[in-house]
């Protein structure tokens, strides 16, 4: 039987209330200064993961979060729903004559493998409602050749008057 997976959020309360005991859970403030204060990490991003459930964090996050409530960061990371690390990662010295551009592609073919998380990822994008519309760009249609690209437009233009 699988248990149910603790989200980040929920293992921070519940580490806040068992090192708090009979005293209530310890505040925020004390889990961001037992991970190294201003010197190591924003207190808004522990406010966010205890208050809002933030949990796209990178490494940096997950090992002050791991320091702070005194547990491995193995269960940081799979409460935050993230890949365990591996061993260290280093390429063969041949990759020394990879140009600066191909250097640049072998690291985002990386990111897109890892799904790309890091502290200075930008907030999620509002819900749709709250954008403004957006116009369709016809160009990869048309690639496609003009009886594909004519049925999109008239797909669009149809649940544009709908």
């Amino acid at each position: 039987m699988n248990a149910v997976q603790e989200t980040l959020q929920q293992l921070v309360q519940r580490r806040q209330r068992e090192l708090g005991g009979s005293d209530g859970p310890i505040p925020t403030r004390q889990v961001w200064l037992r991970g190294g204060g201003e010197e190591e990490w924003s207190y808004e991003t522990v406010r966010r993961v205890v208050e809002l459930g933030h949990d796209k964090i990178g490494d940096r996050i997950a090992d002050r979060l791991a320091i702070a409530l005194d547990i491995p960061v193995s269960k940081i990371l799979a409460a935050a729903g993230q890949r365990q690390r591996g061993k260290p990662f280093t390429l063969p010295a041949r990759a020394n004559r990879l140009s600066d551009t191909e250097r640049r592609i072998v690291l985002q073919n990386i990111d897109a493998i890892l799904g790309a998380y890091t502290d200075e990822r930008p907030d999620p994008q509002p819900p749709a409602s709250d954008r403004e519309p957006v116009q369709a760009d016809y160009t990869l249609a048309a690639r496609r050749g003009p009886s594909k690209g004519k049925r999109l437009r008239e797909e669009q233009d149809r649940d544009a008057e709908s």
